[in-house]
């Protein structure tokens, strides 16, 4: 870590020094506290690490030890990946930050007005264009489970995960990103009957194009999701269910925290390429953020510095 960046909010309990990331929670206590407590300050993401180890000369292969420690246990980073903060602070499971929302809270939001600029003057018509385009996003909806729709079949599938983010013609992908860097990860999980198509957890790979099984035993997608309306009766009828993930670090080795923006740009333009795929074959489809982060992250067998991002739950 070139300059150290403290990733969780401090707090005191009983004479123990507790550091709260999402539902990441790190414990310190006896010696530590006192030394972590003055090192943790300084860990502003403003200093080098040299500049921090200076402070206590005696002390420095302790300070480096418990810098070592905190980085594994993922509550102290380099100030390059403060983006880690706010992605376990906006995860679903066992989030501290979290506050719900009641109904009528939710109908307040959903009724206020829209931001308009405040000089809005003239008014100029936009003529329709009679794009083709047009017609498919007219088509394009997040699917009920009254809604009916075209059975999903392999050809289908592999028409819309290759829109989602394969190759075009050209050679460039199906969406822009930041630096060409491409860090997405897309997922399938078939849990419904596709002829051609076993059950089971498989990855799309994007250079050659092909569907690779990665774990025919994954198929319980129920577990990881969160309990709610739509999403239950969906899942039920669905075939499968598409998972939109990103190598956050790939990114974030050119673009530090701006990556972070960049990256679910690019996840909402895969999602809308998905949508509209499935629009014009007329299969149902309705993107879900309410997953659980970290038992997602274990079901798709991911490393750490891949996250999920997006479920899309997939024919019926």
């Amino acid at each position: 870590m070139n300059r150290p960046l403290l990733l969780a909010v401090v707090r005191h309990e009983d004479g123990k020094l507790v550091l709260q990331s999402g539902a990441v929670e790190v414990v310190l206590e006896g010696n530590e506290v006192g030394l972590a407590e003055q090192v943790l300050e300084l860990c502003d993401g403003t200093r080098m690490s040299d500049d921090i180890l200076s402070q206590w000369p005696g002390e420095r292969e302790d300070i480096l030890e418990l810098l070592k420690k905190l980085k594994q246990l993922g509550v102290v980073a380099d100030c390059t990946q403060a983006f880690r903060f706010f992605h376990r602070a906006s995860s679903n499971g066992e989030n501290p930050f979290f506050e719900p929302r009641t109904d009528e809270e939710i109908a307040a939001i959903t009724a206020a007005p829209r931001w308009e600029p405040s000089n809005a003057g003239k008014v100029l018509e936009t003529p329709d264009s009679g794009l083709e385009l047009a017609r498919l996003l007219a088509q394009r909806s997040s699917a009920y489970p009254e809604d009916s729709g075209t059975k999903l079949t392999l050809q289908s599938l592999s028409g819309i995960v290759r829109a989602t983010y394969g190759f075009t013609e050209s050679g460039h992908r199906t969406v822009p990103s930041g630096g060409a860097l491409y860090p997405l990860v897309i997922h399938v999980a078939a849990h419904g009957q596709i002829d051609g198509l076993n059950r089971g957890l498989w990855w799309f790979n994007v250079e050659t194009g092909m569907l690779q099984s990665v774990n025919p035993a994954k198929q319980d997608v129920f577990t990881i999701m969160l309990n709610a309306e739509p999403t239950d009766e969906l899942l039920s009828q669905g075939q499968v269910v598409i998972f939109i993930s990103a190598d956050l670090d790939r990114s974030a080795q050119k673009y530090g925290n701006r990556a972070y923006r960049y990256v679910l740009l690019e996840a909402g333009a895969a999602m809308q390429n998905a949508m509209l795929a499935a629009a014009e074959l007329g299969v149902k489809m309705r993107p879900i953020g309410g997953f659980l982060d970290r038992e997602t992250q274990e079901f798709l067998e991911l490393s750490e510095e891949v996250v999920p991002l997006l479920t899309i739950i997939t024919g019926g």
